[in-house]
């Protein structure tokens, strides 16, 4: 909306640095810029880019590259924990070494900066899965993606039709782990008498 738009020597301080505002993020723009003579007319060799892609990067990273990645590992599974730094994510997607294991994770909203994303059911990784080994350290990643094509030139195969951001990549070792239900049963002697002083041993 608003474009194209005319900018005169005053509008950009004397200076060849101009802001274009109201572009969404992570979309492809087509830009021009061409000279116009004092008579009003246009100056022949204009600057044109033809695929400039506004960032999608809440912070430094303008591919919107998550950020913070920890994880935890609870009763046989390994969780992800992270913090969202991209303006254009549909979702996130993992990787544990390069290979992708689990579904993506959606999310509602885009745009969310700094918001932290801790799911406890769509990227568990198994234990107990051929996959993994107990003591082995496996390279976790993930990463913010847009399910969004960009209808742009079809002839023009040069232009990635979907979003992907960097990936933020953390190495975790699985850790041995067990879980025990012990149950302590008295005789019917005992009637409703609290059980004190039991001392309950185990080997493993």
């Amino acid at each position: 909306v608003g474009y194209p738009k005319p900018y005169d020597h005053s509008n950009v301080g004397g200076g060849t640095q101009i802001v274009l505002p109201r572009l969404i993020p992570g979309n492809l723009y087509y830009v021009k810029v061409q000279g116009q003579t004092g008579t009003g007319g246009l100056a022949p060799n204009p600057f044109e880019l033809k695929h400039a892609r506004t960032s999608c990067g809440c912070s430094t990273d303008s591919s919107g590259s998550p950020s913070a990645l920890r994880m935890t590992q609870n009763m046989g599974k390994i969780y992800f924990k992270w913090i969202d730094q991209s303006f254009c994510e549909d979702g996130f997607l993992f990787q544990r070494d390069d290979s992708t294991f689990s579904a993506a994770y959606d999310v509602v909203s885009s745009e969310a900066c700094a918001t932290q994303h801790a799911p406890e059911t769509l990227t568990e990784d198994i234990i107990g899965s051929e996959d993994l080994e107990v003591g082995q350290t496996y390279n976790y990643c993930v990463s913010a993606y847009s399910r969004r094509t960009i209808n742009w030139a079809q002839d023009d195969t040069s232009v990635s039709a979907s979003y992907q951001s960097q990936p933020d990549c953390t190495p975790f070792q699985v850790q041995w782990e067990v879980k025990l239900e012990v149950l302590v049963q008295l005789s019917s002697d005992a009637g409703s008498l609290p059980a004190v002083g039991v001392h309950v041993t185990w080997d493993l």
